[in-house]
């Protein structure tokens, strides 16, 4: 099996089963370090699976429905890290485009930030609550199908997007295509370095992990190899997510908590009512210093949940 980015012939087998029990196989080039799967659905194929079938089988929460409103819900209150990554760029002339937007909770924290906030999103009933909750248009085709004119945004986003498309690199050209021509792309996607995966012997974790609407699987070296190829450079930044506690239940009991939420944010230690409040506030103060020093040595260790950049095109490029 040929590495769909850098030609090498000589690839591995990562896993044969993912997650909910499918039996595909991801291959990985040891020479650009991509992970990729054996069988990848054509646009029109993608198209179809993601306006109608992808939130069945993917949801922050595992023993109910993932409706739009949920999705929000579920995501809006942790994008602090995102926004703080590219707040210094949120100018008040800015017109800023977000690609595989979802419900709009990236839209939410920024609408009010700059002059234009614009959404993408092929599910409609997601592009339907993002537009009317954040107040911003949101289109439900591809990008290159929607009406918007090219070259006209100061920074074009897309979070847990690029795995999921069938050719990464002509969706970065896509993606700078329509940035100015100063303009920035903020990408980030899941890790392959991802500790859970990369350090621990965790069997349900690994097809957990691996999955089917995930065709592509990307670390720092291969993001690199797709920067340069699409007349790009930046600089790359490690994110965690889920907390100490998450990956503790992970590393005990291999198997994950009943929402994302549960994972996500501060974690706090499941004291009985009526605890002392000073030694609750004490408790939880040790476990948020634990917890900032693990996620700092996660990213130390490029072993985080989360990988992306920030990027622009070449100086030499330019013109």
């Amino acid at each position: 099996m040929n590495c769909p980015l850098c030609g090498q012939d000589r690839t591995n087998v990562l896993t044969d089963r993912l997650r909910n029990g499918e039996k595909l196989r991801v291959f990985h080039c040891p020479e650009c370090d991509l992970g990729f799967l054996e069988e990848r659905k054509d646009e029109a194929e993608l198209k179809r699976y993601y306006r109608n079938e992808y939130r069945k089988a993917y949801k922050p929460d595992v023993r109910g429905q993932a409706d739009a409103e949920r999705l929000f819900d579920s995501a809006v209150g942790f994008q602090q890290d995102r926004v703080a990554r590219i707040e210094r760029y949120l100018r008040r002339d800015a017109a800023v485009l977000d690609v595989g937007c979802s419900s709009g909770a990236f839209l939410f924290h920024i609408k009010d930030k700059v002059k234009e906030a614009v959404g993408v999103e092929i599910d409609p009933e997601a592009a339907k609550f993002a537009s009317e909750r954040c107040g911003c248009p949101v289109y439900t085709d591809y990008l290159a199908e929607t009406p918007l004119a090219k070259r006209s945004f100061d920074a074009v986003c897309a979070f847990q997007v690029m795995e999921h498309v069938g050719n990464p690199l002509e969706f970065l050209l896509q993606l700078k295509d329509y940035a100015k021509e100063d303009g920035l792309l903020y990408v980030e996607v899941p890790n392959l370095r991802d500790v859970l995966v990369s350090a621990f012997d965790l069997p349900n974790y690994r097809t957990f992990y691996f999955r089917s609407a995930h065709l592509f699987y990307f670390s720092e070296r291969s993001l690199r190899i797709l920067l340069d190829q699409a007349g790009l450079e930046g600089d790359f930044f490690y994110s965690q997510d889920y907390h100490l506690v998450n990956h503790l239940n992970w590393v005990l009991r291999d198997r994950p908590q009943p929402r994302a939420e549960d994972g996500m944010g501060e974690p706090a230690f499941p004291v009985r009512p009526g605890t002392d409040g000073r030694a609750e506030a004490a408790l939880n103060g040790f476990l948020a210093r634990v917890n900032r020093e693990y996620k700092e040595l996660l990213s130390e260790l490029g072993m985080t949940s989360k990988i992306g950049f920030i990027a622009r095109r070449k100086r030499e490029a330019n013109g």
